[in-house]
């Protein structure tokens, strides 16, 4: 091998050998064999085979402690949940009674009674059923993290099951999108996905379909979306067609698509922009400002998305339940 000169930078075709001025170093690289590296690598992968097996195992135990937790809390929650519905039965029935006595003139306080300690078990069964969700809810979330730092060949973005999606887009369990600041768009590999949201409180943009792209549909989804305090989704049916969307939005005011993205659509409220006169008092500026901070953009795809969107969305894989 060649040295480089310390001055110039240049490669001056010296030897390690050449180049060392220590008797000792000298002296070892006249005595190295190729070998000797070769043996040296091997016993450097090895070592981090025998690393990487350890990790995985261990991450492995950890999703296996973490999975057995969450079978235990599942357990717990609808146990709770039954309980909660045994005593909704239970207080209907003391009511019953009661007003029965009540129109018998009978027992009245001792049937009261009966209806309050009814109800305060329900009450009580309320708070459980809700900590116990909680609860089911937060390991959930730990054990999709867990996972997403398992795998050495990690697919960018959050993978889910459709199971999965009220707890991480609709409720957000742990502020994950929240707190990561952009939207959401969902890699539907199930074919369920499209379902869920139209089932959800959403207005929804098949982008595929041509009267759902004209301008002023679309003008007036967003707004209601804004208005109302609920996601607007574009289905793009798995094709890769976002670029359509983006200058749909742009032909209704320039900058729009922008606005959405960076969210000053509402933080800055140039949602004004868009509102024409004959929208009526639906929508006057000031019924906006009780719902508007609870609008979203969601985007829906089945296609593995460009990389460029991997970075400007929140990725969410939706994965078949095996």
């Amino acid at each position: 091998s060649s040295g480089i000169n310390a001055e110039s930078g240049a490669d001056d075709g010296a030897s390690p050998f050449e180049i060392s001025t220590n008797p000792m170093i000298k002296e070892i690289l006249a005595a190295w064999e190729v070998e000797d590296t070769e043996r040296l690598l091997r016993g450097l992968d090895d070592e981090r085979e025998k690393r990487a097996a350890a990790q995985a195992e261990y991450t492995k135990m950890k999703v296996d402690a973490i999975q057995d937790r969450i079978s235990a809390a599942q357990e717990t929650f609808r146990n709770f949940e039954k309980q909660l519905s045994h005593a909704f039965g239970e207080m209907e029935k003391r009511i019953e009674e009661h007003d029965e006595c009540v129109f018998k003139g009978t027992q009245v306080e001792v049937t009261l009674q009966c209806v309050h300690d009814a109800e305060d078990l329900v009450e009580t069964l309320k708070l459980k059923v809700d900590e116990s969700r909680r609860g089911l809810q937060l390991l959930k979330l730990q054990l999709r993290e867990e996972q997403k730092l398992s795998s050495e060949q990690e697919e960018k973005g959050v993978k889910v099951t459709i199971r999965d999606l009220e707890d991480v887009l609709i409720r957000d369990v742990g502020n994950k999108i929240k707190d990561d600041g952009r939207w959401p768009l969902l890699i539907d590999e199930t074919g369920q996905v499209s379902v869920f949201v139209r089932y959800t409180d959403t207005n929804y943009v098949n982008v595929a379909n041509p009267s759902n792209m004209e301008p002023e549909r679309i003008r007036l989804a967003l707004l209601g979306a804004v208005r109302y305090g609920k996601p607007l989704v574009f289905d793009l049916m798995g094709c890769d067609i976002l670029h359509i969307v983006q200058e749909r939005v742009d032909s209704i005011h320039e900058g729009l698509w922008d606005w959405i993205l960076d969210k000053t659509l509402v933080t800055e409220e140039k949602f004004t922009k868009l509102i024409k006169e004959d929208d009526g008092p639906e929508y006057d500026e000031r019924q906006f400002w009780a719902n508007m901070d609870e609008f979203k953009l969601w985007i829906l795809t089945s296609a593995e998305p460009e990389p460029a969107l991997l970075k400007t969305f929140y990725i969410i894989r939706v994965k078949p339940v095996i």
